[in-house]
């Protein structure tokens, strides 16, 4: 997913390992590949040891994302409980700190099966998951905060896909088992969900660009503001 993407563009970068630390991605920016987990303190200790960066940007990679949405108590607790730790942490170690949250299309939830047209960011959230309703709350709770002075951004990206995806997802999902198929070790039958389904995906790596750039535009961005990436 994207955070991983982001971690790993920085990982090349900075021959380094580790997307569980928080990493610079770029001059003046910081990434948390987990950041939600943290307690208050962690969080606050991490954002005295990057007080140089001006922009936070907040992911969850792909094996944390797994656990949330089979655990909704662990949910809570990191996606929202965790979120407001490290934006308050943001909010007393670094005031100047841009805090990027990275929602989901999720929290929109229902409203898709009741609205003909795209949504748009003003479409009402309508959470239909424990993983969806932890988003929605984080979200909320971000603007919240930022009418009480955190800088801060909300983004809701939609579906996307790319390298490094883990293959619980359908789309690295077929195509590890095309993989296998080619390479004899599974019969030449590709298993599949509901094949009803429309959906439009994003590249993850045209996703991780949004991200820099809207990190890199935070002037022109009001406190609080949504944005949502979707084809």
């Amino acid at each position: 997913n994207a955070g991983n993407s982001v971690a790993d563009k920085r990982l090349q970068q900075a021959n380094i390992g580790g997307t569980g630390e928080l990493l610079a991605t770029m001059p003046g920016i910081a990434l948390t590949a987990q950041a939600a987990g943290m307690s208050f303190n962690q969080a606050f200790g991490q954002m005295e040891t990057t007080a140089g960066a001006n922009k936070l940007l907040g992911a969850t990679n792909t094996a944390v994302l797994n656990i949330l949405k089979k655990s909704p108590h662990l949910t809570w607790d990191v996606n929202v409980i965790g979120t407001r730790n490290l934006a308050e942490a943001v909010q007393q170690a670094a005031p100047d700190c841009m805090f990027i949250f990275i929602s989901s299309s999720e929290v929109y939830g229902g409203t898709f099966k009741t609205s003909s047209a795209p949504l748009d960011e003003n479409a009402v959230l309508d959470p239909r998951s424990p993983y969806a309703l932890s988003k929605a709350a984080a979200d909320l709770l971000i603007g919240q905060m930022a009418y009480d002075g955190l800088r801060a951004v909300r983004v809701r990206p939609f579906n996307h896909t790319g390298p490094g995806q883990d293959p619980a997802f359908v789309i690295p999902g077929f195509a590890r088992q095309i993989a296998q198929i080619e390479a004899g070790l599974q019969k030449p039958i590709v298993e599949v969900g509901n094949l009803e389904a429309r959906r439009d995906f994003l590249d993850v790596r045209d996703v991780v660009r949004a991200y820099v750039d809207i990190a890199l535009s935070q002037e022109s961005l009001q406190p609080g503001e949504i944005i949502n990436l979707a084809s």
